[in-house]
């Protein structure tokens, strides 16, 4: 992540979770050096045809991750609640967060596959 880009997402986190600036910097170092998480999700996408994006273009870069853990980190969740999935890792990123909690769980939902149940259920 870039020195712009890295001080853009730092005030974004700063301004949502009222965290201090050191202490978002300490979750993103955290993230960023967990070689074991990274190197799954490298596997991961390799096993997957090394596609990074579902069939619609869609899915999350490394900013976007660090993001998603950062906040978890500092907000400890109970339930976070994902619609949209696409390969998976924007859910890592969430789920390798609520690692450090004694709590916490993901539920993902396919929207598009939730749609089409339910345009089914109206005919």
């Amino acid at each position: 992540m870039d020195n712009s880009i890295q001080r853009a997402a730092e005030s974004f986190i700063v301004n949502l979770t009222g965290a201090s600036v050191e202490k978002i910097q300490e979750y993103i170092a955290e993230i960023r050096l967990n070689r074991e998480f990274h190197n799954c999700v490298e596997e991961n996408r390799s096993a997957h045809g090394g596609r990074r994006y579902s069939s619609w273009d869609f899915g999350i870069g490394t900013t976007l991750g660090v993001i998603l853990y950062t906040v978890c980190r500092r907000k400890k969740p109970n339930i976070v609640v994902e619609t949209g999935v696409a390969s998976g890792v924007s859910s890592s990123h969430i789920l390798c967060a609520l690692v450090f909690l004694p709590r916490g769980q993901v539920d993902r939902v396919k929207l598009a596959m939730f749609i089409l149940l339910q345009s089914a259920e109206d005919m």
